[in-house]
């Protein structure tokens, strides 16, 4: 009758009762196991790196060109009033909050915490560059 070694790990220092290749512990292979009998007791893990999908690059694609190009026609056209902040901050609010209200695994909470303040943030810039005279004491249609 042909006697089994006793699976030991050498970093742990223990010896593993049950038929398995690695230390369910540091999860390091065994000494003295048998590779033929021994149960594999959890697989390799595999990394895979998550890549962006399409859509989402391009709507950051999208989104960045087109707060550029509001900028760019901004400056040609200009009239004294800077509607591409309004715009750009509008962009930057749907751009940004859609890739938050879409992402898996974040907390509901953080998502509606960011959506008030966001909002927030995009009505108050709006208030401030909503008519054409851009003075601190006047009061804006937030107001009134």
């Amino acid at each position: 009758m042909k006697e089994m070694a006793i699976p030991y790990c050498d970093d742990c220092k223990v010896s593993i009762s049950t038929k398995t290749d690695r230390c369910p512990l540091c999860g390091k292979n065994l000494v003295g196991t048998d590779i033929t009998t021994a149960v594999k007791t959890f697989p390799d893990y595999v990394y895979k790196r998550k890549r962006a999908s399409g859509v989402a690059k391009a709507i950051s694609f999208i989104a960045i060109l087109s707060i550029v190009l509001s900028v760019v026609g901004n400056i040609m056209t200009w009239n004294g009033y800077p509607w591409s902040v309004t715009f750009s901050a509008c962009v930057l609010y749907v751009w940004l909050m859609g890739s938050l209200t879409f992402k898996k695994g974040a907390h509901l909470g953080l998502k509606l915490m960011m959506h008030a303040i966001a909002l927030s943030l995009l009505l108050a810039i709006i208030n401030t560059f909503a008519s054409q005279t851009l003075t601190v004491t006047r009061i804006s249609w937030a107001v009134s």
